[in-house]
């Protein structure tokens, strides 16, 4: 596997009433798409359990507001496995012009309440998102556990 094509962490919770997992992935804009496209259908393919709630996001370097070919090729495989875009907002400003190159793709069927918001840290020059779950309840941690997998343990 090369190095620095498919940055990806990922944490699991389990509830009494909640499986999610959420993962968070970086894609270098130097790294050639098809390779990365590549192994993050291998990896989703690994995460994928038709009753956990899978969470993609991060900074994919590929600009949703202008159709590509790279674009409709990520769109395509998040399809395969119900999960959809729900970042609608440029989150960089450039000379009059903006981007979309943080996702955060999602389940929309598996939440009914899902609101996703811009927020300016100044510490970067990508704005942060939040995402909100409304419909989303963590119990008391007595439903709840933890379990430790190494991705590349998975994808190799």
């Amino acid at each position: 596997m090369k190095e620095k094509v498919l940055e990806i962490s990922a944490v699991k919770l389990n509830t009494c009433s909640l499986n999610l997992t959420l993962c968070c992935v970086y894609r270098s804009p130097s790294v050639k798409p098809k390779y990365f496209l590549e192994l993050l259908e291998k990896t989703l393919r690994s995460l994928y359990q038709p009753n956990v709630s899978l969470v993609i996001c991060g900074d994919l370097n590929i600009n949703f507001l202008v159709n590509s070919t790279m674009k409709l090729n990520l769109e395509s495989i998040m399809k395969t496995f119900n999960l959809t875009q729900a970042v609608t907002f440029p989150k960089r400003i450039c000379k009059d012009k903006g981007t979309l190159i943080d996702s955060i793709f999602l389940d929309t069927t598996k939440f009914n309440n899902i609101s996703v918001h811009p927020f300016d840290s100044g510490l970067s020059d990508h704005m942060a998102q939040i995402l909100t779950l409304g419909d989303v309840r963590v119990p008391p941690s007595k439903c709840a556990y933890t379990k430790e997998t190494k991705l590349m343990d998975i994808i190799q």
